[in-house]
């Protein structure tokens, strides 16, 4: 595990399925030895979470522990590991340093063992190029919905968090202690109003709203952009 991962996830990195995947660079070094026993090992992993982890992550995402916990008791991977924490620890992992390819070709080559399926799934929705909760939160709910977008990527002079080339539609999240600054404020009016005489559309989202309903957000960005790419045909 390299250094910046260890820092990233703090904590995180021992819980069971931080176990897990701080090792699978391990395992698929190694297929021949280890490639049959990566669902195993997830599904055992998943099944020993416990709801302590999940309180933790709520503290560390400014939630309410109560609340989010008891979300996520209600959306639980094979084997009982709260969705939230799964999906965080694999996008930060795959984020710092293990390759999804490689992953995703170990896992097809034993598709019948237990938790390779499910494995392969959350590896094939994660997010990775994401520089905050927030977007990643909104990344993983376009993933499921089947629309994948630019994440932090180059538009002119501009890094935008979120990009569809297709119908020229930019989203940016923006979270209040960040952008309310005054320097902060007026760039982003400028930057704003450069995209827009370029014929960009910019969405804007506060951190708070796509952290509440990251999903509800994701399906209003896709009708979005499924009409802005049907009037540019």
């Amino acid at each position: 595990m390299s250094g910046r991962f260890a820092v990233a996830t703090g904590r995180r990195a021992q819980s069971p399925v931080g176990r897990l995947l701080t090792g699978l660079d391990d395992r698929t070094d190694n297929p021949r030895r280890h490639g049959p026993q990566l669902g195993e090992i997830a599904a055992t992993a998943m099944a020993s979470a416990t709801p302590s982890d999940t309180r933790f992550q709520a503290r560390r995402r400014g939630r309410d522990p109560a609340v989010h916990h008891a979300r996520t008791d209600d959306s639980r991977l094979p084997g009982g590991t709260p969705r939230d924490e799964a999906e965080l620890l694999i996008d930060e992992r795959l984020k710092f340093g293990l390759d999804p390819a490689s992953l995703l070709r170990l896992l097809e080559r034993f598709p019948g063992r237990r938790g390779n399926a499910e494995l392969a799934r959350q590896v094939r929705l994660a997010v990775t190029r994401f520089a905050s909760e927030p977007e990643r939160s909104l990344g993983r709910a376009l993933h499921r919905i089947g629309l994948y977008l630019e994440i932090n990527a180059a538009v002119g002079p501009y890094i935008c968090d979120l990009v569809d080339r297709r119908s020229r539609t930019i989203i940016e999240v923006d979270g209040r202690e960040f952008h309310s600054a005054a320097g902060v404020f007026s760039k982003d009016r400028r930057r704003q109003n450069a995209l827009v005489l370029d014929r960009w559309l910019v969405l804007r989202y506060s951190a708070f709203d796509v952290l509440a309903a990251p999903d509800v957000i994701a399906g209003e960005i896709a009708s979005v952009i499924r009409r802005r790419r049907e009037s540019r045909r």
